[in-house]
Formats: C-alpha cells, structure tokens, sequence
C-alpha cells in the first residue's frame, strides 16, 4: 500500500467506529427462477429462513446479529431499477429498524457490488466499512476480531475467509493465501496451479473490510483502465484485478461454515428447517 494511505487511519476498535455496508442491490435471478410463489414475488432480502432466531427474514438477521455485536452504523445498498425491488426493501428496513436510523445507498443504475460499495463510500462519515451480503448465514460475532485485525495490519483492504465451508459450499477453496496475504483467486482452477508449502486454500465468505481512502482511489484507479465497463463485480473483477496489480490483501479466517442461500437447492439445504 502507498505510504501516504497509511497516515490518518482512527483505531477501529469498537463496532461504532465502522460502517457496514449491506449488499442488497441484486435482483435475486437465481431465486426467482424457482417455480415457488414466495421466491418468486419477494426480494431476495426479504425472504424468510429458519434460524436460532426463529423464521425471519435474511435481512432480519443480517441485522440483528450485526446490532447484537454492536455495529450500528449501517447503510443498505439498494438500487432503483424496479426488478430489485429496492423501494420494498426500504420500507420493511425503515417501518421495522428505524430506531436505528439506517442509511440508504441507491445506485440509479446497476454498477455491480463493487461500483455499489464506490458510492456509498463516496457519502460515508468513517473511514473504514465492512461489506457484507445478506443471503449468507455469517458468524456476525466474529466481525468484532475481524476489524481488530484488520486495523493491526498494513493493508487497505482485507477478505474474510473460512478454511471451513462445509458441505456444498459456494466457490469451495478457490482463494490462495499465504501466513499474511491473499495472493491469487482462481475461480475454481486451482488444479493447474503449483503451491508451495506455506500456502492453502480458502473460501470466500462474501465479507470484505476496507479503508474508505484506499478504496476510493483503487477504484477510481480501475475506472481509468476499464472506462466501458458499466458494472465491475467485487469479487470476480475489482479484487483479482487489485492481485494482478500486485496489491496487498490481507484476509481473516473465521474457520466455521457460512452457508451461501442465494439459490432454490441452498436455500432449502441450509435455510429452511422443512
């Protein structure tokens, strides 16, 4: 990382001193497609699962386990096209967590998870966020030690990882990490890669921690060289894209199962009890 990106950086170690930026732009395709009713006609945000909670929604409990650690700071990512139903998604957060005073993030037009994260940085009060989908049943407890590791390092950005995806788990082992860094995201080819001893293989849990200074400026970076792409992915464009660079990524492991339910079959396998 530049030497001028490590100058300014607050502690951040308690929850309040971070944003949490939730991802809930998406239009939920892979949902939608399932032949049942419910699926069909919700958001995905909105839909229900079974948890320790009890039946609530995904959103409900991207929430609640994010206040129960203590991370009040949050803004939504929605957009204004009608097929991601953002408007419902508002109303429900608004009517049922407006105590908290959240905040909203909407795209005019789809720029992808990472051209999402780009403008709600550009409105952030703080110098740091966590990006976090909602359809992933995530150990929120852990993101307390996360960001503590995260401020004791020297990286701008970090991907939270898990050596422990369970069964069935989406993009199984498709990250490369030595003792400190990520250093490559093989999208599932890693058969055809040599690794060394002090390398392994890890998940991705879809959360990613970074620094508002750093991610504005590597993003505006990729926008010089990429100026016809209209939407940049997170993970399958902006953070290879930053490794080919040469770019320094941390990465925590949190070493527990976190179910992706972002079609039919895991949504049935991981969130539904029936």
């Amino acid at each position: 990382m530049d030497e001028r990106l490590k100058h300014g950086y607050p502690e951040i170690t308690q929850p309040q001193n971070v944003d949490v930026f939730l991802l809930c732009g998406g239009k939920g395709t892979r949902l939608k497609a399932s032949e049942e009713d419910q699926l069909q006609r919700l958001p995905k945000p909105l839909v229900p699962i079974d948890t320790p909670r009890g039946n609530i929604r995904m959103i409900d409990n991207a929430i609640l386990g994010l206040t129960e650690s203590g991370f009040t700071q949050l803004t939504l990512l929605i957009g204004r096209d009608s097929k991601t139903q953002g408007s419902e998604i508002k109303d429900y957060v608004v009517s049922t967590y407006g105590g908290l005073n959240p905040s909203f993030s909407r795209e005019n037009t789809p720029l992808g998870t990472a051209g999402a994260a780009y403008e709600a940085f550009l409105f952030s009060r703080r110098d740091n966020a966590i990006i976090i989908p909602i359809d992933t049943l995530f150990p929120f407890d852990m993101l307390c030690l996360a960001i503590q590791a995260f401020s004791e390092n020297n990286t701008g950005i970090m991907w939270v990882v898990t050596s422990n995806p369970g069964v069935n788990a989406q993009n199984t082992n498709r990250i490369v990490v030595n003792d400190e860094y990520v250093l490559r995201d093989e999208e599932g080819k890693t058969r055809d890669v040599c690794f060394y001893e002090t390398e392994s293989l890890m998940t991705s849990t879809g959360v990613i921690i970074a620094s508002k200074m750093y991610f504005l400026e590597k993003y505006r970076d990729f926008n010089e060289g990429n100026r016809n792409r209209s939407s940049t992915d997170l993970y399958r464009d902006f953070i290879p894209w930053l490794l080919q660079g040469g770019e320094k990524i941390s990465f925590f492991d949190v070493r527990v199962p976190t179910p992706d339910l972002g079609t039919p079959e895991r949504l049935k396998q991981f969130g539904r009890k029936n």
